[in-house]
């Protein structure tokens, strides 16, 4: 039997659709074993300079080396929510959505603060910790980035500070009894390849561990004064989320860097920047409770970010603790 040419055309589009779709499920399928699927180029940052992101009235929001695109968004740490409506060069303009109440993020029987003060000096066993073998990885993207006034430059081909500062946020999570992977693997200088490189390594570990959260740390470029603050009497770095708005787990994303942000309000209004919502996805695709931290910026010594660090593990544990997201 003769098989017209247009049958055999029809018949393979339905091949190639059907194999778009199961591709499609296997993307938001990354832990059954098939393998890493493709990320989005990779989001840019920049290597000198820095964006600054004004309010309608002609304040200043925000300083950061990330870029910053029309349709971005911000929360800022008084919890105003903007949306980027324009970028000229260095500048750009947001429009405010209104005021976020994340309170819902902890639930009706959230404890009351514990410690108040004096939260920084005390120690994690203090903490109503309510599940402590939570599996979580933290590794690094852009494992180059340093600080400037501890190494005198800015990234570290073989190492830079931020793998030192994740490892004083990691013995602060270790300590409140989570298990924590800390991979230093290092992925070369920060260009168009590097959060395909760490995707990698990412995937092996949601095949073989399947930690229950990731977060990638790396430091911003922006001046000091931008991530300084005081807890404790000692000055640290702030902390400003970053969740990808490019990938189909940015609404658990978001969700979780909410919940943390709101723990750490409670305790330290000041410890965290932000969150911010940049284009790309930053790999966040990959699980719904992936996030990115910038500790600090390279101006600023790095005993600042790690003692930053530290401080943010024990929120990161106190919000992870009780029930969970």
């Amino acid at each position: 039997m003769k098989v017209s040419r247009r049958i055999v055309i029809m018949i393979s589009l339905v091949v190639v659709i059907a194999a778009a779709v199961a591709g499609g499920l296997r993307f938001l399928s990354p832990r059954d074993g098939s393998p890493a699927p493709e990320s989005e180029p990779d989001p840019w940052e920049r290597a000198t300079g820095y964006y600054t992101l004004f309010d309608e009235d002609g304040e200043v929001l925000l300083e950061t080396g990330l870029e910053i695109t029309v349709g971005d968004e911000y929360i800022a740490p008084d919890n105003h929510h903007y949306r980027v409506v324009k970028v000229s060069g260095d500048r750009a303009y947001a429009r405010l959505l209104g005021v976020l109440d994340l309170s819902s993020y902890l639930g009706p029987d959230w404890p009351a603060p514990p410690l108040s003060e004096k939260f920084a000096e005390a120690t994690l066993e203090a903490l109503p910790i309510g599940s402590r073998k939570k599996l979580l990885l933290v590794y690094h993207t852009h494992s180059a980035e340093s600080y400037i006034p501890t190494s005198g430059k800015r990234n570290i081909a073989e190492g830079g500070g931020i793998l030192k500062v994740g490892e004083a946020f990691v013995d602060e999570l270790r300590k409140a009894g989570f298990e924590v992977i800390h991979d230093k693997t290092n992925h070369g200088a920060a260009d168009a390849a590097s959060y395909m490189r760490s995707r990698r390594i990412v995937f092996g570990y949601l095949k073989t561990r399947a930690p229950w959260a990731l977060f990638d740390l790396h430091r911003d470029s922006s001046p000091p004064g931008t991530y300084r603050a005081t807890a404790g009497g000692k000055t640290i770095a702030r902390v400003l989320i970053v969740v990808g708005r490019q990938n189909p787990n940015m609404r658990a994303n978001l969700s979780l860097a909410k919940r943390i942000k709101a723990v750490s309000d409670q305790h330290y209004p000041d410890l965290v920047r932000g969150i911010y919502f940049a284009r790309g996805t930053y790999n966040q695709d990959l699980d719904p409770a992936a996030l990115l931290f910038e500790m600090g910026t390279q101006t600023q010594p790095r005993e600042e970010a790690e003692r930053g660090a530290r401080l943010w593990a024990r929120m990161i544990a106190f919000a992870l603790g009780v029930g969970g997201p």
